[in-house]
């Protein structure tokens, strides 16, 4: 379906899957070549610009205080210039990954489109209830991260 910059091509909705795992998918279209979103998602993959970065920041701050390293992700997995997959180093009570991926825009034949999946796998109850109880917050973080990533390619 198409969209204007920005703005959502995909899905934001969460559904479980048969692993209970939870998967989001978001997709945002921008202007810049593929080269320049691949860009601007390396530079903030997990990490976000704006307010998303004071979010992960806060995040960071507050996995220290538990014990855990003060850092949200690791790159596990990188395919330049089109795909980067990143876990969760966090203390969670589950699994966590986020995968970025950078594509030319079939629709218009320029510009991108950049996706992201984002997927946690709860460990029991307690995962499970980590998950309802901040995923609305996740969803508004993640989002606000694609799109800022999305208008960072068409600045540059």
């Amino acid at each position: 379906m198409p969209s204007s910059q920005g703005r959502p091509a995909g899905t934001d909705r969460p559904t479980p899957d048969l692993d209970a795992r939870y998967v989001e998918r978001r997709t945002r279209r921008t202007p810049a070549a593929p080269d320049a979103a691949w860009a601007a998602v390396r530079r903030t993959a997990g990490e976000g610009t704006g307010l998303t970065a004071y979010a992960w920041a806060a995040r960071n701050l507050a996995d220290r205080l538990v014990g855990g390293e003060g850092r949200a992700w690791r790159v596990v997995a990188e395919e330049a210039p089109r795909r980067i997959a990143l876990e969760a180093v966090a203390r969670l009570p589950g699994r966590a990954t986020l995968e970025l991926t950078v594509e030319p825009d079939p629709d218009r034949g320029t510009g991108s489109l950049v996706h992201q999946v984002n997927t946690f796998a709860p460990d029991g109850p307690l995962g499970r209830a980590y998950w309802h109880a901040l995923g609305p917050a996740h969803r508004l973080v993640f989002a606000r991260m694609l799109g800022d990533t999305a208008r960072a390619a068409a600045r540059r």
